[in-house]
This record gives C-alpha cells, sequence and structure tokens, in this order.
C-alpha cells in the first residue's frame, strides 16, 4: 500500500490522537465479531451483495489495479439490537467464483466463520481511517443508514479500520466502520 495513501493510515500514525478504548477497537486482533459477541447478542444483516469495480482507495488498499472486476458485500451488524458497524467484504470477482466462493454462499453468517477456521488464509496489517465520501465503506455506511431510515449526523465521526486477507495470492478487503452507536453502547464497559 502506498505510504502516502489520503485515506488510510497505518494505526501507529493515529494512536496519540484516538481515545484509548477507540485505539483498541480499531486495532483488536482475531475475529471481531467474536469481540462484539461479549457485549450483546448479535443480529447480522446483508445490505447488498453485487458486482461493482475497484476505486483507487480499495485499489491501493489490495494492491491491485483501479478499475478491476469485484465481488462486494456489505453488511450491517447490530449489537443488542442497536446498528452498531457496517463491514464491506471485496474480493476479486473471478476470485469469488474460485479461491474466495463461499463469500457468496455466507447468508447471515460472518465472515469470520470462514476466515479464522482456514489455516491457508493470513491477515495483513490494520490500516484506519475517519471515512468520507466517496470512499466505498463511506457509501456503504450511507447506503445501510438508508435503509435503517438513520439521520443523516450518523455519518458524522465515523472511525473505520480496514485489512487484507490473503489465501496463497488472492486477496480479500475487509472493510469495519464503526457506527456512533456502538461507542455509546460500549461506555458503561470502558
Amino acid at each position: 500500500m502506498p505510504a502516502s495513501h489520503p485515506h488510510w493510515h497505518h494505526p501507529a500514525q493515529l494512536e496519540k490522537h484516538i481515545k484509548p478504548e477507540v485505539y483498541y477497537w480499531l486495532t483488536r486482533p482475531g475475529a471481531l465479531t467474536s469481540g462484539l459477541r461479549e457485549i450483546g447478542p448479535l443480529c447480522l444483516s446483508i445490505n447488498r451483495e453485487y458486482d461493482d469495480v475497484l476505486g483507487e482507495d480499495e485499489a491501493a488498499l489490495m494492491g491491485c489495479r483501479t478499475g478491476a472486476a469485484v465481488w462486494a458485500r456489505e453488511i450491517t451488524i447490530a449489537v443488542s439490537g442497536q446498528p452498531c458497524m457496517v463491514a464491506r467484504s471485496v474480493c476479486l470477482r473471478a476470485d469469488s467464483t474460485g479461491t474466495w466462493q463461499a463469500i457468496r454462499d455466507l447468508g447471515t453468517q460472518p465472515l469470520a466463520d470462514i476466515l479464522y477456521h482456514d489455516p491457508a488464509v493470513s491477515r495483513g496489517p490494520f490500516f484506519i481511517c475517519l471515512p468520507v465520501n466517496p470512499q466505498p465503506i463511506f457509501a456503504a455506511v450511507s447506503h445501510a443508514l438508508t435503509q435503517e431510515a438513520a439521520p443523516a449526523q450518523m455519518t458524522e465521526n465515523l472511525k473505520a479500520r480496514s485489512s487484507v486477507f490473503w489465501r496463497a495470492e488472492h486477496p480479500l478487503l475487509v472493510s469495519e466502520c464503526f457506527l456512533p452507536a456502538f461507542w455509546t453502547l460500549i461506555r458503561p464497559q470502558s
């Protein structure tokens, strides 16, 4: 990934500017759904699954060319009935019927269920950002919140993390955006 990417940053670059509890969740290793289950019961809903093309933002993260054909899956995770996270997973379209074909058959099963039970899968480093338009993760959040009829201010002060999972030479980008409700939900536990 280029060091000068305008949106995504290595966590160490922003650590001193982020509250410790926020930094913890943005860099928490392992399956994020496991951590969310410790807070309350989860409900995963599929927002969209569709063919797309890589913009500059995701292409830089994946090390692929801008404009490459991809398969995208966007979901919302609610904790204790409160929508707390929107995630977007992207792999090359050819890989969605080959190396990463399981992504097309997940339904409401978390992606973590296939990523963390396969020893052939490795994870790259985290990058974090404050999503803005026209980033794909921002568009995914905007779409999800439109479905929820949420107020426009819900897209303010978003915090997201992203990492690439690899199976051999085949990347799968997972971007996860914490909604403002998440930070309210965990405040009593912080």
